[in-house]
């Protein structure tokens, strides 16, 4: 018996039909393929438009009613800024912010961070500030951390020194220990711009524990040596007890 075309298999390459032209910005092809095609893939055509940065493309398959609600998503984790203006200028809100402001900051694209926040998003957050530093993004941790002026705890954590302290600890941690490479420059930037909120056994513990790979060995030990060089100038608050682990 003969299928319905909706439950026919359609193989793979029907998908890059539509993906390749618009990741190209080829209009005239996606024009012919969406007047002699039946069976049409506009969402993956529009998700490699968004990821390419071709806003002609974009705005093409728009202006002919496909959905843009997964654009503004796919600009920003691509970096893709131009896409995103377009796609915040005559679409809908982030579906998922959180989601969206954390793969950003993840794959480091300062430039959409800025324009998220610039547009009403709110990017600061702990988790946002930890995977931009697990990833080596100075630039990111940098901009997070100006951002970040209210320096208070989230409710139920304990003082702000506490949360603090466990927040920049936990994160020194993390660079030393679970990284690909460790990046020495956002933990000197996180060192000294926290000195007074830090866990100095927990980080020097850390870099030990890191020593994973030969590369991995030459970033703690350095890491190792700031921490230990600063270590004569301040040491960790005996009143700050670090409740998260």
């Amino acid at each position: 018996m003969e299928r319905s075309p909706a439950s026919r298999w359609i193989p793979p390459y029907e998908s890059l039909k539509w993906a390749l032209p618009a990741s190209l910005g080829h209009l005239h092809i996606l024009s012919y393929l969406l007047e002699h095609h039946s069976v049409t893939y506009t969402h993956k055509a529009m998700a490699a438009a968004a990821q390419s940065g071709r806003v002609s493309a974009v705005r093409f398959l728009h202006e002919r009613g496909f959905s843009i609600d997964d654009v503004l998503h796919n600009a920003c984790t691509s970096g893709q800024l131009a896409v995103a203006q377009y796609a915040h200028a005559v679409g809908p809100r982030l579906l998922d912010p959180e989601n969206t402001v954390i793969r950003t900051a993840h794959c480091g694209h300062l430039s959409l961070l800025q324009f998220l926040a610039d547009s009403g998003y709110e990017v600061v957050s702990s988790t946002t500030l930890i995977y931009a530093a697990t990833r080596g993004h100075l630039d990111v941790v940098k901009f997070l951390h100006e951002r970040d002026t209210k320096g208070c705890p989230p409710p139920g954590r304990g003082s702000a020194a506490a949360y603090m302290c466990c927040t920049v600890s936990y994160l020194l941690e993390q660079i030393v220990t679970e990284t690909f490479r460790p990046s020495v420059a956002v933990a000197q930037f996180l060192l000294d711009q926290h000195r007074e909120h830090v866990d100095l056994v927990r980080v020097i513990r850390g870099c030990k524990k890191g020593r994973k790979t030969k590369t991995r060995t030459a970033e703690c030990d350095l890491i190792l040596a700031y921490v230990l060089q600063l270590r004569g100038s301040f040491a960790p608050s005996r009143t700050t007890t670090c409740t998260l682990q």
